[in-house]
């Protein structure tokens, strides 16, 4: 069998069928919400892509309280965000994960169950210009992609 090559992990994601995903326009979408500052797409041999978002400050909570783990699934999934007018604000409802997934493939789609939500205690590598080190994130959230 053909290995991989040792940099396509840089640009593609493969599901268990071996469908390539190019994860990068979905996870950019994904962190233009002011709920999130880091999302890394993964499915090297899963039978589903899955996603390792990282919460805002604002947002950030204990991944392993279920209650919620649902909620802030619930909320980047539909997005409630509130936008300041002069003495006013409005509700403005925008569907952050469901867009993403309009910008893939359909194999591609993510569901909430396969968000998994980083802990503050162990924030995403960054490189020095403050890019997600992508290699270094799934290594550093192996254990809770395996138990997808």
């Amino acid at each position: 069998s053909c290995a991989p090559h040792p940099l396509l992990w840089l640009t593609h994601v493969s599901s268990a069928p071996g469908e390539k995903i190019v994860p990068i326009p979905q996870e950019n979408h994904i962190v233009s919400s002011p709920l999130v500052v880091g999302a890394v797409m993964f499915g090297w041999g899963k039978p589903q892509p899955g996603v390792l978002i990282e919460p805002s400050k604002a947002y950030a909570f204990d991944p392993n309280n279920e209650s919620e783990l649902v909620k802030y699934r619930n909320l980047v999934w539909w997005a409630q965000l509130r936008t300041f007018y002069v003495s006013d604000f409005y509700l403005i409802y925008r569907p952050v994960i469901e867009e993403a997934n309009r910008l893939g493939p359909t194999f591609a789609r993510l569901f909430k169950e396969t968000i998994v939500v980083t802990s503050p205690s162990k924030p995403f590598p960054r490189a020095a210009k403050g890019t997600v080190m992508r290699k270094q994130a799934l290594a550093l959230y192996g254990d809770e992609i395996e138990q997808l």
